[in-house]
């Protein structure tokens, strides 16, 4: 009888095409209605719609969300905020999805008892979609992870300070802070046996990942194996995808560096398989960590074929890593991109034998732009490479001084951030920078003493090679002893050299 009259007085019509459904024939009819209802009463016909709702899997999280803000169950309006932010996240939407995240942070923050978890989960959750878009120098995802750890300082033993560690590692990795990214990773460590022991594969792994970094390169190859042996144990008991809110999946990112590691421990198969198994995760992953996580793998990949000299597969990488930036948005890969292309084509110009000192300089000073990008956005991951490539490109061109900056400026930078993975090439850079032969050869061999403590294989057969351009037979023992640390199917530009002089009889 209410519906009839409603309908009688040409405030209510029925739906077209939904029997037994009625909507207001206008809506300021229906605003004026809501505006008279008693507010009490208003909240309770929301929380009931809430609860209608909720019953099965909701259509629209969004209208959910705003029908618990209304009936002031902030909790569960939060929640189902994080909902919706999910559900743009997966179709791409990433600054939609920081944007309902911030609505929700803003309903939880004024709330009184214990909702330390649930802010601390949502503001780590929006930390990891502005690493995504801005990289290690947003200062949104910074402010965030503070207020985590201080929001988590009240348990350090909990849940919230375990998820807060876990974002702040990869936080302190891409920014090259290795010192408190290891001390993370030791707090981690230490709350594995009560209640974490699932993350037992990651945290080794990151062990394995700060040690290339910081040129052990056998005990990376050792920690990074081990790792991903424990990781394949568990099966679904080590999925932590619930807790893991950074945009390179934790599994990808041990495949990648597990590669590294056995490039630089001359298993030039060994990381190309693991690259490609990289790959083959991040493929299955959703928006944004799959195509963050393959941009990833792109990069390093990039590099490390740029080391041994595979100039089509660095190529492949880099075009592939540039068009996955412009295409998804990521302003930090695409920056990256351009680095690792500049970086790319110098290089290729200064292993040609018709390079022109000119054209060289132009390289120098293009690397060197990109090079001051990435101090200004705090990104020093990887940076000793471009300087020191930077260094050698001005070596080329005549600039000795010019040159000896920039190597001086790769070793104080990876004195300073324990990054040392590139020293080895950086001391044979310096090396050829020395007037007289017998500096050389000295600067050589102790280039050459480091290659070895780091067990850095490519770069001790490079630096054997340039010994024994300079003393011939006198050094052909410590070639010998270089090249054979390769397998015998292995191929890099270097090697290639390397045959073709030892096979010249004594």
């Amino acid at each position: 009888s209410t519906l009839q009259a409603l309908f009688d007085a040409q405030i209510l019509e029925p739906v077209a095409a939904r029997p037994g459904r009625y909507q207001f024939r206008h809506e300021l009819l229906r605003e004026v209605a809501y505006e008279l209802q008693p507010p009490s009463w208003r909240r309770k016909v929301h929380s009931r719609l809430c609860d209608h709702l909720t019953r099965e899997e909701p259509g629209d999280w969004l209208v959910v969300a705003s029908h618990y803000q209304r009936a002031e169950r902030y909790t569960e309006a939060a929640q189902a905020y994080r909902q919706t932010s999910e559900e743009s996240r997966r179709r791409g939407a990433l600054e939609e999805a920081r944007s309902h995240l911030a609505h929700a942070i803003d309903l939880v923050q004024p709330l009184a008892g214990d909702h330390v978890d649930l802010e601390v989960d949502l503001r780590l959750r929006r930390g990891f979609l502005a690493m995504s878009l801005e990289g290690a120098g947003s200062t949104d995802a910074s402010a965030d992870y503070d207020r985590c750890l201080e929001l988590a300082a009240a348990d350090p033993e909990g849940d919230a300070m375990f998820g807060t560690l876990i974002s702040m590692w990869s936080y302190y990795l891409s920014r090259a802070d290795l010192d408190r990214a290891r001390q993370t990773s030791m707090t981690l460590r230490s709350s594995l046996a009560r209640s974490h022991s699932y993350f037992r594969p990651q945290n080794l792994a990151g062990f394995g990942m700060l040690d290339w970094f910081a040129g052990s390169f056998a005990s990376a190859v050792g920690t990074l194996t081990t790792a991903t042996e424990q990781l394949a144990e568990l099966g679904d008991y080590g999925d932590i995808s619930q807790i893991w809110l950074v945009p390179i999946d934790a599994s990808a990112a041990m495949y990648v560096y597990l590669g590294l590691a056995r490039f630089m421990a001359s298993d030039v198969a060994g990381a190309n398989a693991s690259l490609a198994r990289a790959r083959t995760i991040a493929d299955t992953l959703d928006f944004p960590q799959g195509p963050w996580s393959n941009d990833y793998a792109h990069w390093m990949g990039s590099w490390m074929w740029i080391e041994s000299g595979h100039v089509a597969e660095a190529v492949a990488a880099v075009d592939d890593l540039r068009e996955s930036g412009a295409q998804h948005g990521f302003g930090t890969w695409q920056m990256i991109g351009a680095t690792q292309a500049a970086a790319l084509d110098a290089i290729c110009e200064l292993r040609s034998s018709e390079s022109d000192p000119t054209a060289l300089a132009e390289h120098a000073n293009t690397l060197s732009s990109f090079i001051e990008f990435w101090k200004a956005l705090e990104l020093r991951v990887l940076l000793p490479f471009y300087i020191t490539t930077c260094g050698a490109l001005l070596a080329a061109s005549g600039d000795a001084d010019g040159a000896r900056q920039r190597y001086e400026e790769s070793l104080q930078l990876a004195a300073e951030t324990g990054m040392r993975f590139y020293d080895a090439e950086t001391a044979r850079r310096v090396a050829h920078l020395a007037s007289e032969p017998e500096a050389k050869i000295v600067g050589l061999r102790d280039a050459l003493a480091l290659a070895r403590s780091q067990a850095a294989r490519p770069f001790e057969l490079r630096i054997a090679l340039d010994l024994h351009e300079l003393l011939g037979e006198d050094a052909r023992a410590p070639l010998e002893l270089a090249m054979a640390a390769f397998p015998e199917d292995a191929t890099t530009i270097e090697l290639e050299k390397a045959r073709a002089r030892v096979s010249t009889p004594r």
